[in-house]
């Protein structure tokens, strides 16, 4: 993505973090990223790296419709803070190398070496395209490196306006479609531990959110936790009955299930085991008698997280 100029390579590096609590680090000293409102301008201009924010848009980011008369130059003000901010010396009026005008606007641009959110949709690309690519274990680990750079609701406690929640919440989503993507790949593969932490976090964020309840549900299970599974089932049901007075919908009804007709994880089998197995489900040539016909319904009616199981204890994951 061009910049005015190129960052000097003499200076400590700038590190940014906006998947969590805003965080400024150059080097490996905090800098402080002033005022609460000079912050939030920060903030928003990060979740929209990239993307030029025009100046009436920041102007009902920060204040909504009660804007004082000094809004736009209050703006300019925060902007050139911002920019001595992020690059000491930067000469006055000097086109800064993040943080550039754009029309009527600005623009923050940053590589992945510089801003978390880049970095996680960077990595989220690989892990999707890995998954296409039928590599799911490599597709997992992509997704737990990504996920690993969440540290809370995007913006935290700057947002104090609704346009201004409203674009935390759509990165918070995206790191939402992520963990929740990461763990139907970590659940297929038997492999749950690295998703349940940030599913954990995504559960506590959207408590009413029934993709992401079902999934941690589902989640819980394939990791051994039945009785923590059950528990959060009977927690969001009594939640959405007590907050909206409805029932659990279809996902987290098939994930109940799921959890009553699993004892636990399967044990890990061998690929010689699994052979044997494939060898006895095995239609034989011969008229069906009741064994076969036995062998042929068992192997109609195989779940289809089994045979995907399978591939994977071939592969020796």
């Amino acid at each position: 993505m061009p910049v005015s100029h190129s960052v000097d390579p003499r200076r400590p590096a700038t590190h940014l973090r906006i998947l969590g609590p805003l965080r400024v680090r150059r080097g490996d000293a905090e800098v402080d990223a002033g005022p609460p409102q000079q912050r939030c301008l920060l903030a928003l201009l990060l979740a929209r790296t990239g993307h030029p924010v025009g100046t009436p848009e920041l102007v009902d980011l920060l204040w909504g419709p009660g804007a004082p008369p000094s809004a736009v130059n209050t703006i300019h003000k925060y902007v050139g803070g911002l920019r001595r901010l992020l690059e000491p010396g930067l000469p006055p009026r000097a086109p800064g190398a993040y943080l550039t005008r754009h029309g009527n606007g600005y623009r923050f641009a940053a590589g992945p070496e510089a801003l978390d959110l880049v970095l996680f949709r960077r990595t989220v690309a690989e892990a999707k395209a890995s998954a296409r690519g039928g590599e799911p274990a490599a597709a997992l680990d992509r997704y737990a490196a990504a996920l690993r750079l969440g540290h809370g609701p995007a913006g935290d406690g700057l947002a104090g306006t609704p346009a201004a929640r409203s674009t935390f919440a759509r990165l918070d989503g995206e790191f939402t479609d992520a963990v929740l993507d990461a763990a139907g790949i970590a659940v297929r593969l038997r492999r749950p531990v690295p998703v349940l932490a940030p599913l954990r976090r995504a559960a506590e964020r959207d408590p009413l959110d029934e993709r992401v309840q079902a999934g941690l549900v589902t989640t819980l299970a394939a990791a051994g936790r039945q009785a923590e599974a059950l528990a959060a089932y009977r927690s969001i049901r009594e939640r959405l009955a007590d907050e909206l007075g409805i029932d659990p919908g279809p996902d987290l009804r098939e994930a109940h299930r799921r959890v009553l007709t699993q004892a636990g994880p399967p044990p890990r089998r061998t690929s010689r085991a699994v052979a044997r197995r494939r060898r006895w489900l095995r239609p034989s040539r011969r008229p069906a008698g009741p064994v076969d016909q036995a062998a042929e319904f068992t192997l109609n009616v195989m779940p289809e997280y089994e045979r995907a199981e399978s591939k994977t204890f071939d592969s020796g994951e």
